[in-house]
């Protein structure tokens, strides 16, 4: 009979929750039937009787399909997972079993049902086939499995030499060597096994008496698990059960969750060993940090005591004769002193590195942020997300560049232009990335037929050309696409206005961008430059100065005419108007 080992995860406190089992579909002419699970909770295992018939397999359903371990004697089925998987809540077909026999009646028995966590879920029946007498499912097995007159309370094993009871315990830890023993001592056959191991994490395990037994044994970094699926089982005695490796640097390693079953899969009391206390330190006596009580060497044996009386101690005289000091000799030699070498190895000097690393180098961070980027307008550093803006217009060549900043790849795009028709576009971050341009009168439309995508940045994405006289050029319906082809946002720039002003050629002030004449054509600059400016020199040269000639011709003086036209003189009119009168009022 198959060792119910899959029952030390399962024997433990039972659960709120129900799982309803029956037989279906049964066949007796072809030796099949299914097994019905209606389940509350995820199951995570399962072991059943079916009596009255010779089973011969089983398979398929949400066994399977769960990818479930299913293993079968003449009268018992056995499904776990060694992976953690569960069948989920539900309901449907367990299992196809396949059987021989001609029964009358076919029971299910000894039904045990396990939740993830390995505790025992109870279980209602369904009718036996063959039978008019309904199993009220009060008992999922578990309590009784069968046990108690087969046989299996005495396994021929003797009476264990005198050993009471069942012990687990840990023996030969070594932290150092990621090492420990499972002991076992056990008065009655040991059929299958499960236990935590805190404070480490399980690389795996073998040996001792499991692998004696020919027990198949599965560990996860917390849990050890061993089991037959021939039905052998560990005989009364005492000795090593398993040898532990493991990683970690615990200060105490226990035994927890501790489950021993029986050949017949009834769970057996067990006494659990202390958890395991590390004590380490220096084990060598001739170190001045010798720790008697240390049971692992933990590598912090010193023999020299430092200038402050500690044993291993760190503490060294500084350059001024004072224990633990910080003072320290300069590169000039000088206790205490602030010189330092220069990058260039210069004790005292000013060499220091660019921001490249080099020593007395000239690279510096530029706009953006990077070294030697060589960016000087904070403007063509890429933003925070994706813009699409007109720039550097020339009507008279025809061409406008479209700018776009993008915080990361762009695979795709489109964008309608108003004002102009547009007859081409080329170069920029497109061209440079390998895409495709095609072009309407007003549609642009870029794309990778080889998957490229148009990297970060803040540049000219293309340069469009272009035919009419626009007062205004504007973009409109913009589509970025990232990589897996999903829309990005995207900020569209202000409309660009086209400009008039003077058209001829032949003007101081010819305005190449201007599409229509406004008549402020000037041929000449004034004194300070400018084009067509009123601006003359004063008497005193200066340009725009307001120095003028006085009477007597002396540049900014102050001598002007009287009312008889002599320069300085000093006749004025009367009130009587009279140049020179003495009228007075």
């Amino acid at each position: 009979m198959i060792n119910r080992i899959f029952f030390s995860l399962i024997l433990l406190a039972s659960s709120v929750f129900a799982v309803n089992l029956s037989l279906q579909n049964v066949d007796v002419e072809s030796g099949t039937l299914q097994v019905y699970m209606e389940n509350d909770v995820a199951v995570g295992g399962f072991q059943f009787d079916l009596t009255g018939i010779d089973i011969s397999g089983a398979s398929g359903g949400s066994a399977t399909s769960n990818g479930f371990l299913v293993s079968t004697s003449s009268t018992t089925v056995l499904g776990f997972s060694l992976t953690g998987g569960t069948i989920p809540a539900g309901e449907g077909v367990l299992l196809d079993v396949a059987f021989s026999g001609s029964p009358d009646e076919i029971c299910l028995d000894s039904v045990v049902m396990s939740d993830p966590s390995g505790s025992a879920l109870d279980t209602q029946l369904g009718d036996c086939f063959g039978s008019d007498v309904s199993d009220d499912g009060g008992d999922d097995g578990a309590g009784d499995d069968g046990a108690g007159d087969d046989g299996a309370g005495d396994d021929g094993a003797g009476d264990g030499g005198g050993i009471e009871g069942n012990y687990l315990g840990l023996e030969n830890v070594s932290v150092s060597d990621g090492y420990l023993e499972v002991y076992l001592s056990n008065e009655e056959a040991v059929g299958g096994f499960q236990f935590n191991l805190s404070g480490v994490s399980i690389n795996g395990a073998s040996g001792g008496s499991a692998a004696d037994n020919g027990f198949t044994v599965s560990t996860s970094s917390t849990t050890i698990l061993g089991f037959s699926l021939t039905g052998a089982s560990i005989p009364s005695g005492e000795g090593t059960l398993i040898e532990v490796s493991f990683t970690g640097s615990p200060d105490s390693i226990c035994l927890e969750g501790v489950v021993l079953s029986d050949p017949s899969g009834s769970a057996l009391d067990a006494e659990i060993g202390d958890c395991y206390e590390l004590t380490s330190g220096c084990t060598d006596s001739a170190a001045c940090n010798y720790n008697p009580d240390a049971i692992e060497d933990d590598g912090s044996c010193a023999y020299e005591e430092d200038c402050a009386g500690e044993c291993g101690g760190s503490a060294v005289e500084d350059c001024a004769g004072e224990c633990g000091g910080s003072a320290v000799e300069d590169c000039a030699g000088e206790c205490g002193g602030s010189a330092t070498e220069d990058c260039a190895g210069e004790c005292g000097g000013s060499a220091t590195e660019d921001c490249a690393g080099q020593c007395n180098g000239d690279a510096e961070i530029d706009a953006c942020g990077s070294c030697d980027g060589g960016v000087t307008d904070p403007n063509d550093c890429v933003q925070e997300g994706y813009s699409l803006s007109i720039s550097n217009v020339s009507a008279s060549q025809g061409t406008l560049d479209i700018i776009m900043n993008n915080e990361s790849a762009v695979a795709g795009f489109q964008f309608e232009v108003s004002g102009v028709d547009v007859t081409g576009a080329s170069g920029g971050s497109s061209e440079a990335s390998g895409f495709t341009i095609s072009t309407s009168a007003t549609t642009v439309l870029g794309f990778s037929l080889t998957g490229s995508t148009i990297e970060a940045g803040n540049g000219v994405l293309t340069q469009l050309t272009f035919s009419g006289s626009p007062d205004l050029v504007c973009l409109s319906d913009v589509i970025l696409s990232d990589p897996s082809g999903n829309a990005l946002d995207v900020e569209i720039g202000d409309c660009y206005e086209l400009t008039s002003g003077c058209t001829d050629s032949a003007a101081c002030n010819y305005n190449p961008d201007a599409i229509e004449d406004d008549g402020s054509c000037a041929y000449e600059e004034d004194c300070a430059g400018e084009c067509g400016g009123s601006a003359v020199e004063d008497c005193s040269g200066e340009c725009g100065g307001s120095a003028v000639e006085d009477c007597f011709g002396e540049c900014d003086g102050s001598a002007i005419e009287d009312c008889f036209g002599e320069c300085g003189g000093s006749a004025e009119y009367d009130c009587a108007g009279e140049c020179g009168g003495d009228a007075v009022s």
